[in-house]
């Protein structure tokens, strides 16, 4: 039951963050009442807003935060089918019940679709989240999608650096 618990409130907490009603620090919160005041002081009616980063980073930043929604979907179904799994294996093997897991020294029973299910979601958990990690330093640090935007990219801190000197 705990993991279910914090993974209903890590999803919560996406899902808040993301219709921005809550946020991760005190300092993201004042950076977006500062771009909403400066948003709204630039708008005008006769100057339309241009959008501040070509096209296909947007699309390759929402294409990401799908995969890692999908991602994080399937390690939660792993949790889950997992756990379910162990708790109606049978003690003994059975005619239906034939595949074994094993889980803290205690081993179970289940059926041979509930073991191939349980295997299939845990290897996508176990690779995509570290592909996910990854990607994520990629897009964001070396390919220059901003991912987080209180978060430089290299190219930023290159020109940062550059400018002090």
């Amino acid at each position: 039951m705990p993991w279910y618990l914090a993974g209903f409130g890590i999803g919560t907490f996406n899902v808040l963050q993301a219709l921005r009603l809550v946020h991760p620090s005190e300092a993201a919160f004042l950076a977006d009442c500062h771009d909403l005041d400066s948003q709204t002081v630039q708008a005008t009616p006769s100057e339309p807003i241009e959008p501040t980063e070509p096209q296909w980073c947007r699309i390759v930043r929402a294409t990401y935060h799908l995969l890692f929604f999908l991602v994080w979907l399937g390690f939660l179904a792993f949790f889950y089918y997992s756990g379910a799994a162990f708790r109606d294996g049978s003690p003994v093997p059975t005619p239906a019940q034939t595949e074994a897991v094993t889980e803290h020294g205690k081993t179970v029973y289940v059926p041979h679709a509930q073991k191939i299910l349980c295997d299939r979601l845990e290897w996508s958990a176990f690779v995509g989240i570290p592909l996910m990690l990854v990607g994520g330093f990629v897009l964001h640090f070396l390919v220059g999608v901003k991912l987080f935007s209180n978060t430089t990219t290299l190219r930023e801190l290159l020109a940062k650096r550059s400018s002090e000197t």
